[in-house]
């Protein structure tokens, strides 16, 4: 039989059909980290997150902070400080300006310097707070099951609920207390100590030697 021959595939022009080859597919650029993955199978250290239930902000504090599992103390704070704490007994001294403290199964005490506001809440424990003895307060608490002790002239009434109120001084502070299943204490600090006297001079030996100041000599005649 003869053989046979397939055309040949040819353009309009009559050459060969060029080809192509497939068109490769378009180079995904896969963007840069933010921050290389840690080599190995090490994790990154974690960090100590703070108790949430204790929170303290004080303006100034050149004195000292404290705290523990069983205490939150502040000593020497200037300007506000706020405190909200529980399970825990709150210690503010020598605090040089206004305190709002929060807490719940503890106890709070608070002495203050100069006149100055306070708002003390206790959902259960006793609350104490001392006054210097010039201060100038108006004081208004309350407590449930509890008892009210008051170093000041403040008029006091109640049986289970107990309620104090009053001015001392002027008035210009604003003091309000609250204890539940707790007693109130408004105490009077110490006056400020006078200064020392200076110390008198030390006595002199009693076997020192005294020198006698030499005598003046007699004036001499001037001749001319």
């Amino acid at each position: 039989m003869p053989r046979t021959t397939k055309p040949r595939q040819t353009t309009k022009r009559g050459h060969r059909a060029a080809k192509h080859p497939p068109a490769s597919e378009p180079v995904r650029r896969q963007p840069a980290s933010a921050s290389p993955e840690p080599r190995g199978s090490e994790e990154p250290e974690a960090r100590p997150v703070p108790d949430a239930e204790d929170e303290s902000d004080a303006a100034d504090l050149p004195g000292e902070l404290t705290l523990n599992d069983d205490d939150l103390r502040i000593i020497g704070a200037k300007g506000e400080v706020h405190v909200a704490t529980r399970s825990k007994d709150v210690d503010l001294s020598q605090v040089d300006g206004d305190s709002h403290v929060e807490d719940r199964d503890g106890n709070i005490r608070i002495e203050l310097e100069g006149a100055n506001g306070v708002e003390a809440n206790n959902s259960k424990g006793d609350v104490e707070i001392t006054l210097p003895p010039n201060s100038s307060a108006t004081v208004n608490g309350h407590t449930h099951n509890g008892e009210v002790v008051t170093d000041f002239a403040l008029a006091v009434s109640g049986d289970e609920d107990k309620t104090v109120s009053g001015r001392i001084g002027s008035g210009a502070a604003r003091i309000v207390l609250s204890a539940d299943n707790g007693d109130l204490h408004i105490k009077k600090g110490s006056a400020v100590p006078p200064a020392a006297p200076a110390a008198p001079a030390a006595p002199a030996a009693p076997n020192a030697r005294h020198l006698k100041s030499p005598k003046a000599l007699p004036a001499q005649p001037v001749t001319q």
